[in-house]
């Protein structure tokens, strides 16, 4: 019985794995007429797993969280009728998110699975990219960067190297709390190295501040020592830091955010905006500073796709998670990296991972009173009514 317990933890976590968090890095560098091929493949993987979790999908428990998704779909319907577009997979992730948030809450999980799926993303990266560089730290901006991968340019290494582990905390904690914070940790550092060699400018940023949050939570007796360590060690190397920073853009004034074309998309998002893009956003339309029809800020991209009313709707629901955040079991500390790395980027909804910002979003502590005793302390389903 336990050796099948394990298996079946095993392939729970191979599926999360296959059909939510690894399609963004798999679309990104094959060709686009395999991506599209991907893409109705996964539409037919979700079909099956949507029809094996009928059962669960329309529980009372996730009224909550249904009603969250089914706003990302009617205001995303409303959007593209309005701006004469149509988007499938901005219609889908949202419902593709609550599959995957159902699926996770209700199932157990092999964490070894994480372990390796992290390890794989160096090793890819290391041969693909890392490799092939002139220099790991003091290098020229390389105007070959887009063709390390097919679909994108390099700094689909930050994004999935933080994403994909971010993912792996959240449903660590959710599962089986602490139990996996040291190794987590460690990753977080090796994180931090590999983002610097790569120098995503938000990266780095994000990759530091997630590195302080695991650094806070797990070592917390000893978190001012390597603060206070890490301080010296910038004084000490404070020249090599600078020479770094200008050569990656951070302090010359020509590569600042108003002038960067997240900077200018954003400003370029507002003063176009008229009564109907105000409310409606403007679904795919082309900004001018990018040439891309998305926004690189998570927040201007909900706007966009699903309308003000989604965005206003999801940050009233951060600002309530934050006021009843000892009622939850993600401290409201990791919605930091999300709401910081969301300013300069939009890689989430849509997208395949926002099942992970749903369990952040929705998931409750178990009730300390009154809380049911299973015959099994280890069953992956939770107590009647701790869901919302």
């Amino acid at each position: 019985m336990k050796f099948k317990s394990v298996r079946k933890s095993v392939l729970n976590s191979l599926v999360l794995i296959t059909l939510f968090i690894l399609p963004y890095l798999v679309t990104s560098d094959i060709s686009l007429r395999n991506v599209y091929l991907v893409y109705y493949m996964l539409i037919g993987c979700y079909i099956f797993l949507g029809l094996f979790m009928n059962k669960y999908l329309f529980n009372k428990e996730y009224r909550n969280v249904l009603f969250f998704t089914l706003m990302f779909v009617f205001f995303g319907v409303i959007n593209q009728i309005i701006n004469g577009y149509f988007s499938y997979f901005n219609l889908l992730a949202p419902l593709i998110a609550y599959l995957g948030y159902v699926f996770t809450h209700k199932n157990k999980l092999e964490f070894k699975v994480f372990n390796i799926l992290i390890v794989s993303n160096y090793i890819y990266f290391i041969i693909v990219y890392y490799s092939k560089l002139s220099s790991f730290f003091l290098r020229i901006d390389d105007e070959t960067d887009g063709l390390y991968f097919l679909n994108t340019s390099s700094n689909l290494i930050p994004c999935v190297l933080i994403i994909n582990l971010f993912a792996y905390d959240i449903i660590s904690k959710i599962k089986y709390e602490n139990k996996n914070d040291k190794i987590i940790t460690i990753y977080a550092a090796i994180n931090v190295l590999l983002i610097l060699i790569q120098q995503s400018r938000a990266g780095i940023i994000i990759s530091i501040i997630y590195l302080l949050i695991k650094l806070f939570s797990t070592y917390r007796k000893f978190f001012w020592v390597t603060a206070i360590s890490f301080m010296i060690f910038i004084i000490i190397n404070l020249s090599f830091i600078i020479a770094y920073s200008d050569i990656i853009g951070g302090i010359s004034k020509e590569s600042d955010y108003l002038n960067d074309a997240r900077g200018l998309q954003a400003k370029e998002f507002f003063t176009r905006l008229d009564v109907s893009s105000f409310f409606w956003g403007y679904g795919k339309t082309t900004f001018t500073a990018s040439k891309f029809s998305s926004v690189q800020n998570q927040f201007l991209s909900i706007w966009n796709y699903y309308t003000f009313f989604t965005v206003f709707i999801f940050i009233v629901i951060i600002i309530l998670r934050f006021i009843l955040k000892d009622k939850y079991k993600i401290p409201f500390i990791y919605f930091i990296p999300f709401i910081i790395y969301g300013m300069f980027e939009g890689f989430y909804f849509p997208n395949f991972w926002d099942f992970s910002i749903y369990l952040m979003l929705f998931i409750k502590k178990e009730p300390q009173i009154g809380l049911p005793v299973y015959a099994n302390s280890n069953s992956a389903i939770v107590a009647p009514n701790t869901q919302q």
